[in-house]
């Protein structure tokens, strides 16, 4: 889609992939989903901008109040475990590794949709 464009290598066994991100247009968040099998960890290489995570239970609802928002640059680590929503807001131009535990699944069945409150920072 127009707000990203991505990269991925799935490893022959099937049991992990490597997803290269490059940010095409910052007024759209990445992500606001969570994953109930997956284990993802971004490393941001270029840019700036900040994730918002919130805890789900196995049914989608939020286990916690507020959402969790963390300022991210290069060198930033973040792991996201599953039942953890996500999203990103990050600057035009800016990059992300993701590692994940699961090969693409081109059917999306552990993709489960899930609005964040994420505001647009000022510039």
């Amino acid at each position: 889609d127009k707000r990203r464009a991505l990269f991925e290598f799935n490893s022959e066994s099937g049991n992990f992939s490597v997803q290269k991100i490059t940010v095409n247009d910052s007024s759209e968040p990445l992500g606001n989903h969570y994953h109930k099998r997956k284990t993802e960890v971004f490393v941001i290489t270029k840019g700036y901008g900040y994730a918002v995570t919130r805890r789900v239970n196995p049914s989608g609802e939020p286990t916690e109040e507020e959402n969790y928002h963390r300022p991210l640059q290069p060198g930033s680590v973040m792991m996201i475990p599953p039942y953890v929503a996500h999203a990103f807001l990050m600057s035009e131009g800016s990059e992300l590794i993701c590692y994940s535990s699961e090969a693409f699944d081109p059917e999306n069945n552990d993709l489960h949709p899930f609005r964040l409150r994420v505001k647009v920072w000022e510039r």
